[in-house]
């Protein structure tokens, strides 16, 4: 059986109102309280169970996962938290509370959602968002979002964000997006980027950029780029772009591309290559 410790909690209930008052907060040290501040009430938003809203001066906590309209005079779907700017001491006590909190702090199987505004609106079940407005609206069932902004908007199923502003909107399922702006902007579904900026706006769909700024710029369906600036900007779809210059290396058709080649002024046991169109297999013949 899981515990949360309220009266931990209820020190730091007291700064709720100000909290609430800042539209736009800008990054601070982690608190216990970021976890449940959802500000002032909005009858077009679906709330999260453990959610924090303010009204009419009074404070309310969502008792469980709630639809767009649900008032908070529906005392079956909201508690009283902070009235008349006191801290209501039922709250210690109603198993109610407890449980919704508990949801909250990501304490209840179901999904996790820890940081200013981490999966605040329409967070789906199954799905992780650790960090200030980490998979803020819509995050999709088992989504994983790690880092400040990561996964912020519209994260797809299965999904994976971890860094700054990694997958920050338009992720698309069953993606991955490691490091900071990975994917930033608009990751295809099946892809994969890892490294600072990586796939950083319009990835395609079933691709990989691997390296600082690798397929950056959008990166085309089917593309595979290894290594800083590989595929940098407008990477053919079906190509591959291996890069080791410490310079932008881009395809502008379907094919392959590597740099650097090492040169030699002997072939002595050098073989010829060869390559096989219809199996796309390359090799050498041994002599005999």
């Amino acid at each position: 059986m899981k515990t949360i410790h309220l009266l931990t909690l209820a020190a730091a209930i007291t700064t709720i109102p100000t909290l609430l008052a800042k539209p736009i907060p800008t990054p601070t040290p982690f608190k216990a309280i970021d976890v449940l501040a959802n500000g002032i009430y909005s009858p077009t938003i679906k709330y999260a169970k453990g959610a924090l809203v303010s009204y009419n001066g009074n404070t309310f906590l969502a008792l469980a996962k709630l639809a767009a309209g649900v008032p908070t005079s529906n005392t079956n779907s909201w508690a009283p938290f902070i009235t008349s700017s006191s801290f209501d001491t039922n709250s210690l006590t109603n198993p109610l509370i407890a449980s919704a909190i508990a949801g909250a702090l990501g304490l209840d199987d179901y999904n996790v959602a820890i940081g200013l505004y981490a999966g605040q609106t329409n967070q789906d079940l199954g799905a992780v968002a650790v960090g200030g407005y980490a998979g803020q609206a819509n995050q999709a069932s088992h989504a994983i979002a790690l880092g400040w902004a990561a996964g912020l908007t519209n994260q797809g199923l299965n999904s994976i964000a971890i860094g700054y502003n990694a997958g920050y909107t338009a992720q698309a399922q069953n993606s991955v997006a490691i490091g900071v702006g990975a994917s930033e902007i608009s990751q295809g579904s099946n892809s994969v980027a890892i490294g600072g900026i990586a796939g950083y706006a319009s990835q395609g769909s079933n691709s990989v950029a691997v390296g600082a700024s690798a397929g950056k710029m959008m990166q085309g369906q089917n593309a595979v780029a290894i290594g800083a600036s590989a595929g940098f900007n407008n990477q053919h779809s079906n190509s591959i772009v291996i890069n080791a210059t410490g310079n932008e290396l881009n395809a502008a058709a379907a094919g392959t591309y590597v740099k650097p080649i090492r040169t030699t002024n002997s072939s002595a046991g050098l073989l010829p290559m060869y390559y096989n169109s219809a199996t796309g297999e390359i090799f050498v013949i041994l002599p005999n």
